[in-house]
This record gives C-alpha cells, sequence and structure tokens, in this order.
C-alpha cells in the first residue's frame, strides 16, 4: 500500500514515528461533495488503505493470530457502502466540519475517542436518533475533509483536531466521557 502524506498543515517529529496518511485524488473534500457522493469517498477510501474497515484500522497481530479476523475483515470492508455505515461517515463529516483543526496531530486522544465524541454531538443535536459512528468510518471522513491521519506502530490512530473540539460536548480533554 502506497502512503499518503498531508502536507496541511506541516507534520512535526512525533509523527514520524508510524505512518501518516491522507485523502486520495479529489481532497480535501467539503461536507457537500461527501454529501453529494458518499459512495465515491469510500470506493477511494477503500482502494487507498486495505486495512481500513467500518470498524477501524486491522491490526497485524490480529491477522497472525486470530484466523477469522481476515473474514471479518473483508465482510466489515464490504459493509462500509451499506446505508448504515454511509449514514456514520455522513455524521462524522459534520463533526468534521465544525471541529477546529491543530497543527499538529494530536497524540491526547486517538480516533476512537474522537468518534465518541462525534457520538455525543450529534446526541445533543438529537437525542431520540441514531448517534453511532464506527472508528474506521470516523477515519475515512478525516482523510477525505483533509485531516492528517496517523497510524502509530501499534495501530493506533490520531488526527489533527484541537481539544476545543470536544470540550462543548462532554470531554474536558482528560478523554473521560461525561
Amino acid at each position: 500500500m502506497d502512503e499518503l502524506t498531508r502536507q496541511r498543515p506541516s507534520a512535526g517529529p512525533e509523527q514520524q514515528k508510524g505512518r501518516e496518511t491522507g485523502c486520495v485524488a479529489a481532497c480535501p473534500r467539503t461536507l457537500t461533495d461527501l454529501e453529494a457522493d458518499p459512495l465515491a469517498v469510500i470506493a477511494e477510501g477503500r482502494e487507498a488503505d486495505p486495512f481500513l474497515s467500518w470498524k477501524g484500522i486491522i491490526r497485524p497481530i490480529d491477522r497472525v493470530i486470530d484466523r477469522d479476523a481476515t473474514a471479518r475483515h473483508a465482510a466489515r470492508r464490504a459493509e462500509m457502502t451499506s446505508p448504515r455505515c454511509v449514514a456514520q461517515l455522513l455524521r462524522a463529516a459534520r463533526f468534521i466540519e465544525q471541529a477546529p483543526p491543530s497543527r499538529r496531530i494530536n497524540r491526547r486522544r486517538s480516533t476512537y475517542g474522537w468518534k465518541h465524541v462525534a457520538e455525543r454531538f450529534h446526541k445533543a443535536m438529537d437525542p431520540s436518533g441514531d448517534c453511532y459512528v464506527g472508528e474506521g468510518m470516523f477515519i475515512l471522513a478525516a482523510r477525505a475533509m483533509g485531516l492528517m491521519v496517523h497510524v502509530d506502530r501499534h495501530e493506533d490512530t490520531y488526527v489533527n483536531l484541537s481539544e476545543r473540539a470536544a470540550t462543548p460536548w462532554g470531554d474536558s480533554g482528560d478523554g473521560a466521557a461525561p
């Protein structure tokens, strides 16, 4: 897999210990672009990163020690174009659009933590609605919208969103949920 690097904003030295990935071809996209053709964004994202599914990034150790991991991963990749996953992508993109980026990768919160912040954002907007966001769909939205995405050597994934993006949604930045 070719590693893609985003130049905006400039990469710091802490980003050189893993792989830095960004979006493909027509990026960064706006929320309007994603809403107009989410299936194209998903297709490009799947092609660019064979380890990405709606659930997240499959770790190398999982591919080695769990025989069924590869089959589950393939099924999850196929599900990425389902209406449920398209809705998750758009939820993630709506959160990212209003979230201030930071100049550097934010290592205080992984994409797993950010997906929970996005869910709280949507829960605040519509308490009775579906607010679930899969980590993989969050990563895909972040890449498509031009954020820097960093996967470290342990396969933890980080983006360049400011902690200020989490505070209005009940998170003080210490990683604890409200």
